[in-house]
């Protein structure tokens, strides 16, 4: 690339190279500053990771770091909560960096080292992580450091060092345009890796002939896009590939000269499998047997195939098994290490990758050494300048916090993940946070669930701010550069262990060397680069200085190299101790919590668009609620109508572990017995209260912590669960435009008041940058009664609807509540700025989704303000349906929008699409939207010729 790292373009205006922190794609990004201010970010057309492309979520980055954001969302000083239950005071640096060194040799000095554990996150760059695992596993000598990546990517390592002997992705990203046949499972590609999704659609356009088969439980828009959509049952993943096995076995399609030459293992595989006919596997799967017969057969016929595959895989109590057994596919057809060839997990974070390089897991060491491994632990002590490091196994993500939970584990020090949102089964992780003596959290935003338990919290730099590197899922390692200085007192991760590990040595080895001399980030990655020699991810050619100047790099990249390896594996040698890959030998078992009578539906979990993990970055921008503006669990139309639901009624969802209200919503993608909610819904955003004393936990606190026995990975995408109307007919909404200066604090304020009704959700709305600079939020509150006038009165002070600022009307017999807040202009117009109904019957509902509609809209009213309470209004719009709502993020278009521009369009879905394009100019940006906006257009155009077709 050559490319400077920074450009001065203007008068003190400045443009930076990074990296995206969101998913494991590793999109490059050019960051345009002004001062200390971020102002706005585009696609890297450099980059080799998305040529310039950048998705709703990497395209709205800026605004996420807007100066008013980060006064409102951040953590901006290290605090010290005296008393749990209380409220933080800030405290200095030496003061932060003192207590918690303290409290870490009184730990180990009382209960060992094993007594602390560390969390960490798949967000943390390779150089945070290195330090943070040298501190945990070479100074303080225990192994209980885990990482979120745990949830994420630990079966994709175990699948992938259980077949081909390493945890190395063996393909690229130019292999989407080499294959033939791309077979998605487990992953919402369009959803959770857009710019992966826009460069395959590339590809097909460039030949038509490539097949893609999708395998997900729903009908997701990227299986809408398939040619080949295989609607398995959750949790038969390895039934469906070993049924695919049986039946390339049976055809001729098994390149047994590659089976012979350099794999072991098939032969006991073989004889699993005999019995895995056609018939078994689509009573297994639920699959139509002659779909199960293509799929095998398009493999089977196809020279190049290429699997992508992620969290539906991932997240199962059979994880490794899943991948390993669609590796065996890749094996027994000779389909790795060429062009368009290989089985390619897609990373979910946007350093997973790094973190498994350095070994920031509990079972791994640096460089992809293995725990177990004698000679592997004696290699790092060494490298580290250490006596030893420990053999004992490390506590995993769930296995940490159930220690925690039972007093085993004293101090937990937790960075940058949010694990009160994102671990499953929350009542034990809230137990293990409220049970543990000390809990520390270091984070860049101040609005996570875990802030509210850690006695002490450091306030960490983030994105725009760090300085060091990532690993992308193509192995390709990229540099993160800082545009603008970190905000309040937050400072690098990296320095942040450094300075504590500094005081920890002087008590706990004080007559030995440093063993953290770094004053930079290079010099940890240089440190890095060295345990890497000689293994399989070697990494010496490398430097901080040839990045820059030839931008950024795949691994392996030996000393003496000219370039790194795009594809692994080519000379058909493996990295196991024989140089052969392994086939996996696995049964096909049922998910770890079936549903049954007591828990009949299936309830599966998955990404939005436009929002990313916990959300407490994306989760700042109401215009990333656009798509999808309020939580729900989504239903098929048949299960709604048993049920006696409609759309945004309030439905009570449980499981064997916990409980939570929310709305449901009839989808298309489900099937009958089968429940989606969002993984992103969190405590943060959606609460209340059931019959326990708790409020509700967010989305895991249905989810169980059943785990793989190899990847220690949970089964977050799986869990049984019942469904019933929740029985609250008291029903508040109401919508608000506040300053944009104010807008998230108040939501922080309104917060703690929410989990004393049965059910509640705020969110933002709006479209930033606002030139009125307005943030708008959106609050739904249910419960079994009228709450009394304090608690409501409470909320309407914090929306800015106090009875002196609205037109108000009240009927304290009924509980009806309806406030307006309305603003004039210079000419007369009155704009609606605010509302509250409050009531419960459908008519409330209907005049809810009116004004909300109007508000969004935000054009001025038709008619005086006041005769919108008027009852004849109210029952005019008793049919009212909801907004419609946005598809386009970019450019704010609504799904009507789109609808009416195509019903106007003539010819193929695909003229009809680039006419309505021209007209909404919907897609034509970072694209997230393609795949829906192509299914209106097919739409369209079947309505069109049945129309045509009908006398």
């Amino acid at each position: 690339m050559g490319a400077p790292r920074i450009i001065p373009i203007a008068d003190g205006l400045r443009e930076t190279r990074s990296t995206c922190p969101y998913c494991g794609t590793g999109c490059g990004v050019i960051i345009r500053s002004e001062g200390a201010a971020i102002v706005d970010v585009r696609g890297d057309p450099d980059h080799p990771a998305n040529f310039g492309r950048l998705c709703t979520k990497g395209s709205t980055l800026h605004l996420t770091a807007a100066p008013h954001v980060s006064a409102q969302a951040r953590l901006l000083h290290p605090m010290r909560r005296e008393r749990r239950g209380t409220a933080p005071r800030e405290i200095g640096w030496d003061a932060a960096n003192a207590l918690l060194a303290d409290r870490i040799v009184e730990t180990v000095d009382r209960h060992g080292a094993d007594a602390i554990g560390l969390y960490i996150s798949g967000q943390l760059l390779t150089e945070d992580y290195y330090v943070f695992n040298k501190f945990a596993k070479g100074l303080l000598g225990t192994n209980n450091i885990d990482t979120n990546s745990r949830l994420c990517m630990s079966s994709a390592v175990s699948g992938y060092k259980a077949t081909l002997g390493a945890d190395a992705p063996p393909a690229c990203y130019e292999d989407l345009g080499h294959a033939d046949l791309v077979y998605i499972t487990g992953s919402n590609l369009a959803w959770a890796h857009p710019i992966l999704c826009r460069r395959l659609e590339d590809a097909k356009a460039a030949r038509p002939q490539q097949k893609w088969i999708v395998v997900d439980p729903r009908r997701t828009e990227t299986a809408a896009m398939a040619d080949l959509h295989l609607q398995i049952l959750p949790g038969s993943d390895v039934a469906l590939s070993h049924g695919l096995l049986h039946l390339m076995l049976w055809e001729g399609y098994a390149d047994h000269a590659f089976i012979r030459a350099h794999t072991t293992g098939f032969e006991a595989l073989r004889d699993r499998v005999r019995e895995c006919t056609v018939r078994e596997t689509a009573r297994v799967t639920g699959l139509r047997e002659e779909d199960i017969v293509t799929a095998a057969r398009w493999w089977g016929e196809s020279a190049a195939v290429l699997s992508l595959y992620c969290q539906g895989l991932n997240q199962s109590a059979q994880g490794t098994a899943n991948n390993a057994s669609l590796i065996n596919l890749h094996l027994a057809t000779g389909q790795v290490g060429r062009p368009g060839a290989g089985p390619f997990s897609l990373t979910g974070q946007p350093n997973a990758m790094g973190g498994r390089e350095v070994g920031g897991l509990a079972n791994l060491m640096s460089a992809h050494r293995d725990m177990a491994d004698a000679a592997h632990r004696a290699e790092v002590a060494a490298l580290w300048g250490v006596d030893d490091v420990p053999s004992r196994p490390g506590r995993t993500a769930v296995e940490m916090f159930q220690a925690a939970a039972d007093g085993e584990i004293k101090l937990l020090w937790i960075a940058c993940t949010n694990p009160a949102q994102s671990l499953p089964d929350q009542a034990t992780v809230r137990r293990a946070l409220e049970r543990a003596e000390f809990v520390v959290l270091q984070e860049a935003f101040a609005t996570t669930a875990t802030a509210a338990f850690a006695d002490l919290l450091l306030p960490a730099s983030t994105w725009g701010e760090k300085e060091g590197s990532v690993t992308n899922s193509e192995r390709r390692i990229s540099r993160v550069r800082p545009a603008v200085p970190a905000p309040g007192q937050a400072r690098a991760d990296w320095r942040i262990v450094v300075d504590v590990a500094r005081r920890v040595e002087q008590r706990l080895r004080p007559t030995s060397r440093s063993l953290f001399p770094y004053e930079d980030a290079e010099s940890i990655w240089n440190e890095h680069r060295e345990t890497t020699r000689g293994r399989d991810l070697d990494i010496t050619g490398l430097s901080y200085a040839r990045i820059e100047r030839d931008g950024p790099q795949q691994w392996p990249f030996p000393e003496g190299a000219s370039t790194g390896a795009a594809r692994l594996y080519a000379d058909g040698r493996f990295a196991t101790a024989d140089g052969r890959a392994r086939f996996f030998d696995a049964e096909a078992k049922l998910p770890a919590e079936p549903r049954d009578a007591r828990f009949p539906f299936s309830l599966t979990t998955g990404r939005l668009r436009d929002q990313w993990h916990g959300m407490s970055r994306t989760g700042t921008l109401g215009r990333l609620f656009g798509q999808v503006g309020e939580p729900s669990v989504d239903l098929c139309a048949q299960d709604m109508a048993r049920l006696n639901l409609g759309d945004g009624d309030l439905v009570r969802v449980t499981s064997r572990r916990g409980e939570l209200v929310l709305p449901a919503r009839r989808s298309a993608s489900q099937i009958s017995a089968q429940a989606f909610i969002a993984m992103h819904w969190g405590s943060e955003v959606l609460t209340g209260r059931g019959d326990g004393a708790d409020p509700f936990a967010g989305i895991n606190a249905l989810t169980t912590p059943a785990y793989c026995p190899t990847s220690r990975q949970p089964e977050l995408k799986h869990c049984a669960v019942r469904i019933a109307r929740a029985g609250l007919p008291w029903r508040l909404r109401a919508m608000a435009w506040l300053p944009q200066d104010e807008a998230l604090a108040r939501r922080e304020r309104i917060r703690p008041q929410l989990a004393q009704f049965g059910y509640a959700a705020c969110l933002p709305f709006g479209r930033e940058p606002d030139a009125h600079g307005r943030v708008g939020l959106w609050l739904d509150i249910a419960d079994k009664d009228t709450p009394d006038d304090i608690a409501l009165n409470a909320l309407r002070v914090e929306l800015g609807l106090e009875a002196s600022a609205v037109l108000d009307y009240r009927d304290p017999r009924t509980g009806v509540q309806r406030a307006l807040r309305v603003a004039r202009d210079a000419a007369g117009a009155q704009w609606l700025q605010g509302f509250w109904v409050a009531g419960g019957d459908a008519a409330d509902a209907a005049l809810a989704a009116w004004w909300r509609e109007t508000l969004q809209g935000d054009a001025a009213l038709a008619m005086p303000a006041h005769r919108l309470l008027a009852p004849g209004a109210r029952e005019g719009r008793a049919g009212a349906a909801p907004a419609s709502p946005q598809l386009c993020t970019c450019f704010d278009v609504s799904v009507a929008q789109v609808a009416d521009a195509l019903a106007v369009a003539s010819g193929d879905a695909a003229a009809r699409l680039a006419q309505a394009q021209g007209r909404l100019r919907c897609g034509t940006n970072c694209g997230s939207c393609l795949p829906d906006l192509r299914r209106l257009a097919q739409q369209a155009c079947d309505r069109d010729a049945v129309s045509t077709a009908t006398p």
